[in-house]
């Protein structure tokens, strides 16, 4: 086994491993919980697992060809994968909203995911070896980082990242732009509240 969380309600575990499957286990009878977790021929080592705070998704990170997996925790099948590390991903984090995951690499590299769009919101650079690992605070506006090069860094989190975009925009991006750039299979988010919609006031 590389890697263990527990589900929030403390009913249920899941591991990963070098065989690159994630296991859900009962904790109150110590048996596995349907058959492991596998991404067919994408299923590489397992180096990092972590459950979202609403129990509904599941996160892996794998130490070989860099990606980033997402799982539903009902069904236990692969919904996403995420790809952009250059280097085997060592650690994955939601942020206490659910909204946000970060992985950190090899490269020394962390990365900030939407969990909605399945896109990068953001990569961070600054230790000068392995990132071992990621963790979010409470409110989510820090993100701390461990690493082989003997220091912890914090770096500014998704709340605080929405927080200082938000205040340099003037309003949120179009329907039309968000299909462009994100997705038309996904919902559109309008990611500052407190801004209007461009296409709600110039192109409607």
């Amino acid at each position: 086994m590389t890697s263990i969380a527990f589900s929030p309600d403390g009913r249920s575990l899941i591991s990963g491993s070098k065989n690159g499957t994630v296991q859900m286990w009962d904790v109150e009878t110590r048996q596995p919980i349907g058959k492991a977790m596998s991404a067919g021929q994408e299923s590489d080592p397992i180096s990092s697992v972590a459950y979202s705070p609403d129990g509904r998704t599941i996160a892996s990170g794998t130490s070989k060809y860099d990606k980033v997996w997402l799982w539903d925790a009902a069904t236990r099948q692969p919904t996403a994968q995420m790809a952009g590390h250059q280097d085997d991903v060592t650690s994955v984090a939601f942020s206490a909203d659910g909204k946000t995951l970060a992985s950190g690499d090899l490269g020394g590299r962390l990365w900030l995911w939407d969990i909605m769009t399945r896109q990068p919101i953001d990569q961070m650079a600054g230790h000068q070896d392995d990132v071992t690992s990621v963790a979010f605070s409470p409110d989510g506006k820090t993100l701390a980082s461990s690493s082989i090069d003997g220091t912890v860094r914090l770096w500014p989190g998704p709340v605080a990242w929405r927080e200082q975009l938000c205040a340099k925009l003037s309003a949120n991006i179009s329907h039309q732009n968000w299909d462009e750039w994100i997705s038309p299979d996904n919902n559109y988010v309008k990611v500052c509240p407190g801004l209007t919609v461009l296409d709600d006031d110039h192109q409607r």
